[in-house]
């Protein structure tokens, strides 16, 4: 291929936030966070657009996923094209101490982790974090760099570990950076952080940007599930050894529950009940493996036993009205019974 004949101006990028968290994974640890803007219009560029400099795999997002966050016209960014750098001083004279590829274009989140054991100082105020576009492919290329605002955790309890404090001190600076992201997201109000809780949805930009996050700050996300001490499952004076209360919290935090509220949140602007759209959800879900399994045995009582499967899993995730499920299971036995007797009769 023939080198592009003329210099590539490095499209718009700008770092928004720039944070310092300690003690979530592991005591010592250190995790740099920031918030950032790749303006899609300018970076929606893939190969069919420019041979010579794309910037994603897949550019084009269709009307019908231009709100699927996790389409690749969002997150395809091609490794090196734009990248957050962390420097242990300024970025003109530190050394370079971390860096990692942007998951995606648009308003994001990305975070560079640094495990317990490092030399660094928490804390220092001449440590720089940048967004910088490829040395490679622009020319002039971006780079925005910003000191951190670091965030102490303090051993409350005076027990001489800061593992167990770091949740307390860290949530509610989550969910503000959240609210900051929602806010700077056109047409996502309401949708990342309500209640002064971080969403599945908004959860995604979280876990994109580190993994361990939603699991070092439980309290700050809606996907409790993850928290360290399972919250969601806990036995009460009244539970025998064997047995369990499962919250409807814990329901609700399911991966299945968070899909069909992002898709709600996506598609309807969250104005339905969560019960309508699983239940429709679950309904069709239902009669292709009803469908499925009555081809295959050819009997009509293995696809009722199969489809009750799916409405007793929609009930457990609390995406389908127990007291419905019981007249569901009540109209499929009745059926299932009338067939099985019918050729008797």
């Amino acid at each position: 291929m023939a080198p592009d004949p003329d210099p590539i101006t490095n499209p718009t990028m700008t770092l928004l936030e720039a944070h310092g968290f300690q003690h979530l994974i592991a005591e010592g640890d250190i995790l740099i966070l920031v918030r950032y803007e790749l303006p899609k219009d300018d970076w929606r560029v893939d190969s069919g657009d420019s041979s010579f400099h794309p910037y994603l795999e897949e550019a084009t997002c269709f009307e019908a996923n231009e709100g699927n966050l996790l389409y690749r016209c969002w997150t395809s960014l091609l490794s090196g094209v734009a990248t957050q750098t962390f420097y242990d001083g300024s970025q003109a004279s530190g050394f370079l101490t971390g860096n990692r590829n942007l998951p995606r274009i648009g308003h994001g989140l990305s975070a560079i982790y640094i495990g317990a054991g490092h030399s660094l100082t928490f804390g220092n105020t001449t440590y720089e974090t940048c967004v910088e576009g490829s040395a490679t492919l622009f020319s002039p290329r971006t780079v925005d760099c910003d000191t951190l605002l670091w965030h102490t955790v303090v051993d409350a309890d005076s027990d001489g570990a800061f593992l167990d404090d770091a949740p307390a001190f860290n949530d509610n600076i989550l969910v503000q950076i959240g609210a900051n992201l929602e806010e700077a997201t056109p047409g996502r109000v309401g949708h990342y952080v309500p209640n002064a809780r971080i969403t599945p949805m908004g959860s995604l930009f979280f876990s994109e940007a580190f993994t361990g996050i939603p699991l070092a700050a439980p309290e700050a996300f809606q996907i409790g599930a993850q928290s360290r001490d399972r919250e969601g499952l806990a036995l009460t004076d009244a539970d025998t050894t064997a047995e369990a209360t499962i919250t409807t919290d814990s329901a609700n935090n399911s991966n299945m529950w968070g899909w069909v509220n992002d898709f709600n949140n996506n598609h309807f602007a969250g104005a339905l009940s969560m019960k309508l759209v699983g239940g429709v959800f679950i309904g069709l879900l239902a009669a292709f493996i009803f469908a499925a399994a009555l081809s295959l045995a050819n009997v009509a009582f293995a696809g009722i036993v199969a489809a009750l499967f799916i409405f007793g899993f929609g009930v457990l995730n609390d995406l389908f009205d127990y007291k419905l499920f019981l007249i569901v299971l009540l109209m499929m036995f009745g059926w299932g019974a009338f067939t099985f007797v019918r050729p008797r009769i």
